[in-house]
């Protein structure tokens, strides 16, 4: 009876740390998608692409945030991703030891990258953190600022429509 449960609580064990490394290497297999009509465009492969500031542009995108997070200090889950925004929020001063830049050009990269159109950035009241808003969600789709800046896409009256839907 007791070799029983012992071999049961092995096999419960086993199932957790499995399905501990599966959720770990879904988190980990992740990939960021760029169309191929981006990648076409010789406004965007030539020119933001060569740029130091699309580093940062990546490193935005992959931390948006999809879901709640105890580190989340800026509760971007509820008052972005809820609402239907890609977005994420970040420090200079961690932008900038990530990527090894110094602040100063964190900075200058979050305005360009608004500047050029891809990002919307808010300043919220936690120390010198930025919101940075990359898109929209709706129904299980991503719609990313890039492509419309340089997929040679008009941003059409219904996405413009649902992002302005999305509004606080």
């Amino acid at each position: 009876m007791e070799q029983n449960n012992t071999i049961e609580i092995r096999q419960a064990n086993a199932a957790l740390t499995l399905q501990r490394l599966k959720t770990s290497q879904s988190r980990d297999n992740q990939f960021i998608p760029l169309p191929f009509a981006l990648l076409n465009n010789p406004k965007f492969r030539n020119g933001l692409l060569k740029k130091a500031r699309f580093r940062t542009y990546l490193w935005l995108r992959r931390h948006i945030v999809r879901g709640a997070n105890f580190n989340d200090q800026a509760d971007i889950y509820s008052k972005y991703w809820r609402k239907g925004r890609l977005a994420t929020c970040i420090s200079l001063d961690k932008l900038a030891r990530d990527l090894k830049l110094p602040r100063s050009t964190a900075s200058g990269h979050l305005d360009q990258l608004e500047k050029d159109g891809v990002i919307d950035t808010e300043t919220i009241d936690t120390s010198d953190g930025r919101v940075c808003v990359l898109g929209w969600h709706q129904n299980g789709q991503e719609h990313w600022f890039i492509d419309d800046v340089f997929a040679n896409r008009e941003k059409s009256d219904q996405h413009q429509d649902q992002w302005n839907a999305l509004e606080p």
